[in-house]
C-alpha cells in the first residue's frame, strides 16, 4: 500500500484500539496479522467500505481452556433389573470374597436389626459416662458395670487397689515392706494415692556408702528423717575438721539424697542436703554432682520450698557463662524481678556477665576477686579462659608488661602464679632473658637458667602473643566433667 492511499478514519481508530490491547510479548504475532488483514483489504479495494469495528484479530483473542468430555457412564442395559443392581457386592465384600449372594441377604434382612444394635450401645455409652462422672463428684465408689478405671474391678479379678489392700491388711510371716498409714482419702477415681504406700526407712545407720537402686528399696536399708539429720551433722564435723576426703563426703550425701527420694520426703531439709551439697562440688571442682544437685534446686525452689534461692539464682547465672549458653542466659535473666536483681549475689553475676559481654578484663578480675558466697568458685572454672583472653588484647596493646601489673590485672595472688601461667600455655618469654627451650621429656617448658625474682621479670608481648592466640583454641571446646 503506497503512502499516497488515504487511510479511513475508522481504520486508524480500529489500528489504536488493536495496539492498545496487544502486550509487549504477543506483538510481533499481533502486527503480522494486522499487516496480513490490512493488505487482503486493499488488494480486495474494500478499506473504505469495510466495517472496521467488526474485523477481528485472533492473536488478540483471550485463550479459552477446551471443555473436557466428562467420563462414559456405566452403561446399564436395558434388561436390567433394580434387584441385578442391588446385588452387586461391594469392594469390602469382593476384598472379604463373600458369596454374593450371602452379601445380599445379609444386608437386605439386618438393616433394621443392626441399626437398633448401634442405638441402643450408644445410649449405654452416654448413660455410663454420665453415671461415672456424677459418682465422681459425689465422691462415690464407681460400680463394676460402670467403672474402667485401672483400680476398679474388672472381669479378670480385683482391682489394683483392692490387692494392694488385701496384700497390705492381710497376716503376714516375714514381711520387709512397711506403708505410712493414711487414712485420708480412701479411694480416687482419678489418681491412685501414693502416699499410702510411700515407704518409711527403720534404719538406725549414720554412714552407708551410696549403691544405685536396681529394685525396690527396701526399709531396712533407708534411713527415716531423724536418722538422716544426724547422719548429715556427723559428716559435716568430719569435714570441716578435714578427717575425711571428698570422694567419702560426695559418697555419704548421694546416699543421703537417695534416702529421702526413696522416701519422698520434700522439705527444707532436703533443700539443704542438696546445697550442701552443690557448694561442696564447687568447692571440690566436681561439675557432674554440682549439675545434678542445681537441677533438683531448680525444682525444689520452684515448688516453693524454704531455701537460699538468690544464692543459686547467680551461680546458675554464672555457669551459663561458662557453659555460653546465651539462649538460656537471655531467658533467665528475662524472668528476674527487679527484687532480685537488687539482690548482692544476683546483682555481682549480672556485672559479671556485662563485663564479659563488653571483653572488660579489668573488671572481670576486680568483680572475681571481690565475688560473694561462692561465686569465685564457679568462676575458677572460666577464669583461665579469660585470663588468656585478656593476655591477647594487652598483648596486642603493649610491647612490655611487667609480672607485678600483669598479677594484678589478671586476679592472682603471687607473681609466681603469672609465671606458672604463662609457661603453662608457652608464653614465658621474658626482656632480657633467654627464651624457653624445647618442650622436656615431661611436657613442660624448662626454666631459664638465670635466677630473676618473678616481680623483678617483664613479658615480651610480641614474642608470646603467638602462642597465647594457639594456646587459646583450647578452651573453645567444652567438657563438663570433674577435674
Amino acid at each position: 500500500m503506497s503512502s499516497a492511499t488515504p487511510w479511513p478514519p475508522q481504520l486508524k481508530l480500529w489500528l489504536q484500539k488493536c495496539l492498545a490491547k496487544v502486550t509487549a510479548s504477543a506483538k510481533p504475532a499481533v502486527m503480522d496479522e494486522i499487516k496480513q488483514i490490512v493488505a487482503q483489504h486493499y488488494e480486495a479495494g474494500t478499506l473504505q467500505t469495510t466495517d472496521w469495528d467488526t474485523v477481528e484479530v485472533k492473536a488478540l483473542k483471550p485463550f479459552v481452556m477446551p471443555k473436557i468430555a466428562p467420563k462414559r457412564k456405566l452403561d446399564i442395559a436395558s434388561d436390567a433389573t433394580s434387584s441385578s443392581i442391588a446385588q452387586r457386592p461391594t469392594k469390602a465384600a469382593k476384598k472379604g470374597n463373600f458369596p454374593a449372594a450371602s452379601w445380599s441377604s445379609t444386608n437386605t434382612t439386618s438393616n433394621g436389626v443392626a441399626s437398633e444394635e448401634l442405638r441402643a450401645k450408644r445410649e449405654g455409652r452416654f448413660a455410663r459416662e454420665f453415671e461415672i462422672e456424677r459418682q465422681r463428684q459425689s465422691g462415690e465408689r464407681p460400680a463394676p458395670e460402670f467403672s474402667r478405671h485401672v483400680n476398679a474391678p474388672s472381669s479378670n479379678g480385683p482391682s489394683l487397689l483392692d490387692r494392694m489392700e488385701t496384700l497390705h491388711y492381710a497376716p503376714k510371716k516375714k514381711s520387709k515392706f512397711v506403708y505410712q498409714n493414711n487414712a485420708e482419702n480412701a479411694w480416687d477415681p482419678n489418681v491412685l494415692n501414693w502416699d499410702r504406700h510411700t515407704i518409711v526407712g527403720r534404719s538406725k545407720d549414720l554412714e552407708k556408702p551410696y549403691l544405685r537402686l536396681t529394685s525396690e528399696a527396701d526399709p531396712d536399708n533407708v534411713r527415716p528423717l531423724p536418722v538422716l539429720q544426724q547422719a548429715l551433722d556427723l559428716l559435716l564435723n568430719k569435714y570441716k575438721n578435714k578427717g575425711v576426703k571428698y570422694d567419702y563426703v560426695c559418697d555419704q550425701l548421694k546416699s543421703i539424697r537417695q534416702d529421702l527420694t526413696v522416701q519422698r520426703i520434700t522439705n527444707p531439709f532436703t533443700v539443704k542436703v542438696y546445697e550442701i551439697h552443690a557448694r561442696i562440688a564447687m568447692e571440690s571442682k566436681d561439675l557432674v554432682e554440682y549439675n545434678q544437685c542445681s537441677s533438683a534446686l531448680h525444682s525444689l525452689h520452684a515448688m516453693g520450698v524454704e531455701g537460699h534461692f538468690e544464692e543459686f539464682l547467680a551461680y546458675r547465672i554464672l555457669y551459663f557463662l561458662y557453659t555460653r549458653s546465651r539462649s538460656d542466659l537471655n531467658v533467665l535473666i528475662t524472668q528476674l524481678t527487679p527484687s532480685q536483681k537488687a539482690t548482692l549475689c544476683v546483682r555481682h553475676a549480672l556485672d559479671v556477665q556485662k563485663a564479659m559481654a563488653t571483653n572488660n578484663y579489668h573488671a572481670f578480675f576486680d568483680l572475681y576477686t571481690h565475688a560473694p558466697n561462692m561465686g569465685a568458685y564457679m568462676m575458677d572454672f572460666y577464669a583461665d579462659r579469660e585470663r588468656c583472653y585478656a593476655l591477647i588484647i594487652m598483648c596486642t596493646a603493649y610491647k612490655v608488661l611487667s609480672i607485678a601489673f600483669l598479677t594484678k590485672e589478671l586476679g592472682h595472688d603471687k607473681p609466681s602464679e603469672t609465671v606458672k601461667f604463662l609457661e603453662d600455655h608457652q608464653a614465658a618469654y621474658f626482656q632480657g632473658l633467654d627464651p624457653p627451650t624445647v618442650k622436656q621429656p615431661g611436657g613442660q617448658w624448662k626454666r631459664v637458667q638465670k635466677v630473676v625474682p618473678d616481680q623483678d621479670k617483664s613479658l615480651d608481648c610480641t614474642a608470646a602473643k603467638p602462642h597465647l592466640v594457639k594456646a587459646a583454641t583450647k578452651y573453645q571446646r567444652l567438657a563438663i566433667k570433674r577435674i
